[in-house]
C-alpha cells in the first residue's frame, strides 16, 4: 500500500516537494526487517541520485514517441537566474538574438546535410 503526495496540481508545474509513504507489512519480524533494510537502501540510492534535480525535461519524452528522430537542447540563462517554473522566473529576453541565430545555424546545417 502506498500514497504518494507531490505538491498542488498545476498542469505544467514541478512540485517542489514531493513525499511518498508506504505501508509494509510481515508476518515474521525477521522479513520485516529485511524489507525495511531493503527499503532503506533504495532511498538512499535514490537520494543520492536527486541531489540537483534537472527539470528541463518534463514533456520532452512524447516528441520522438511516434518514433522521430528528436533532441533536447539546453539553453541556460545564467547561474543567478531562477528556475523556469518557479514563481520569480522571469525569461531574460536578451536571449532571443542568442537562440535565434543558433536555431537557424542548426537548420541551415540540418538542409545542407
Amino acid at each position: 500500500m502506498g500514497q504518494i503526495g507531490s505538491g498542488e496540481a498545476c498542469f505544467g508545474i514541478a512540485p517542489a516537494l514531493g513525499e511518498l509513504r508506504v505501508t509494509q507489512r510481515s508476518v515474521i519480524n525477521a522479513r520485516m526487517a529485511v524489507m525495511i533494510s531493503e527499503a532503506e537502501a533504495a532511498l538512499a540510492k535514490v537520494q543520492g541520485e536527486l541531489q540537483a534535480p534537472m527539470r528541463w525535461s518534463e514533456d520532452f519524452g512524447r516528441f520522438g514517441e511516434d518514433g522521430a528522430q528528436a533532441a533536447l537542447l539546453f539553453i541556460g540563462s545564467g547561474i543567478d537566474q531562477p528556475q523556469l517554473h518557479n514563481p520569480d522566473y522571469d525569461f531574460p529576453d536578451a536571449l532571443v538574438p542568442v537562440v535565434s541565430e543558433l536555431w537557424i545555424a542548426l537548420v541551415a546545417e540540418i538542409l545542407e546535410a
